[in-house]
């Protein structure tokens, strides 16, 4: 059971790092344009239960974005429960407006350690940014798979 937690978690760190890697070969100027990325700590609720993670965002166009994910929370099979994913956001932004909704489709995976059982599948997101200032930013979104999960949080954009 702790094997296979560690084992998902790993995997969750290793996609996020590889989505990271990628964008900045891609452009490091593009990316970091304007304070386009960010790390946030967020809090949330799935089936009824407490969840929290990390959501993090690297813009990778002018409208576009990658958004890694992890999260975790106590499944009502009494197991610990690891989702991560990654989706491309379409973001629907204006020029003089710190309020940025989008869309957007990913796949997320699921292993939950008690009942040693791993799913996975595509999901859509919605959400909106919001830029308080400009190091810090505000966080609510939506995930629709297989269960809804919404959470909210703030972070730091670089």
């Amino acid at each position: 059971m702790l094997n296979q937690l560690k084992s998902s978690m790993l995997a969750a760190t290793l996609s996020i790092l590889t989505s990271a890697s990628i964008l900045l070969s891609i452009g490091t100027a593009t990316a970091s344009e304007d304070n386009r990325n960010y790390v946030a700590p967020n809090v949330g609720l799935v089936n009824n239960r407490a969840i929290y993670g990390i959501n993090t965002k690297f813009g990778i166009g002018d409208s576009i974005a990658l958004r890694p994910f992890i999260k975790f929370y106590e499944s009502s099979e009494g197991g610990n429960t690891t989702i991560y994913g990654s989706s491309v956001t379409y973001n629907f932004s204006s020029p003089n407006s710190s309020l940025i909704p989008y869309l957007g489709l990913g796949i997320a995976g699921v292993t939950t350690a008690r009942a040693s059982s791993s799913r996975g599948g595509f999901y859509l997101e919605g959400g909106v940014d919001y830029n308080a200032t400009d190091k810090i930013v505000i966080n609510a979104n939506y995930l629709q798979g297989s269960n809804g999960l919404l959470t909210i949080g703030a972070g730091y954009r670089f």
